[in-house]
């Protein structure tokens, strides 16, 4: 009875896993031995739990517990592994609003000097520290989904394919439309500061008939 009384704690084990996926974030290492773990575990159980038990001349049929006790830890890896697949498309989603948003706001027009340097200090935040952080952020996902999902039970679907390539191309794409926004945003600063000339001279023009009346 030994051998069954080891694995007994497979049956809140789950619960045990639940807990440590809520827990709070893992990193792909953490993730890759811990399902590595309970698929060992699971070998494991398939060699050592016999399907028979004799006890006092007597043979027990324990084929229903040993299913019980596989299907248990089958069930934690694919646990696990449905947290990456979730992981990936949150991540995905939040990096295309990311880049969504941070466009929007950088097409929003200037019509005045004020709200100009308030779009180039955005732009210049935006090339100097949020696009490298996104850009990481979107190069450790596609390791979890090349590392992680391509080796498991639990793989991205074509339609789960097609949304991360949307977000691949409008990040490859995106320093180009900056560079549009930017170049619109300049034609903008060039057409406030001509019509700021024009009323410095107007008014020039008003102060110098105003002197000659005098």
């Amino acid at each position: 009875m030994r051998v069954y009384n080891k694995y007994l704690f497979l049956l809140t084990e789950g619960i045990t896993v639940e807990k440590w996926i809520t827990a709070g974030s893992h990193d792909r290492r953490e993730y890759s031995v811990t399902i590595d773990k309970y698929r060992k575990l699971y070998d494991e159980v398939l060699q050592r739990m016999p399907y028979f038990l004799r006890l006092n001349m007597v043979y027990i049929d324990s084929t229903e517990l040993k299913r019980r006790c596989l299907k248990l830890v089958q069930q934690i890896i694919e646990r696990l592994e449905k947290s990456i697949y979730e992981l990936v498309m949150q991540r995905n989603i939040f990096i295309l609003k990311e880049l969504t948003r941070i466009i929007d706001v950088a097409s929003e027009k200037a019509y005045t000097s004020e709200k100009v340097v308030e779009l180039e200090t955005f732009m210049e935040k935006v090339r100097r520290t949020d696009f490298r952080q996104l850009s990481e952020l979107h190069s450790d996902m596609i390791r979890w989904v090349s590392i992680s999902l391509y080796n498991s039970g639990y793989g991205v679907t074509e339609d789960d394919l097609k949304q991360l390539h949307i977000t691949s191309d409008y990040l490859h794409k995106f320093l180009g439309k900056l560079d549009v926004e930017e170049s619109r945003l300049f034609s903008e600063r060039f057409a406030i500061e001509e019509k700021i000339k024009d009323h410095s001279k107007e008014f020039g023009k008003k102060v110098q008939e105003l002197l000659k009346e005098l």
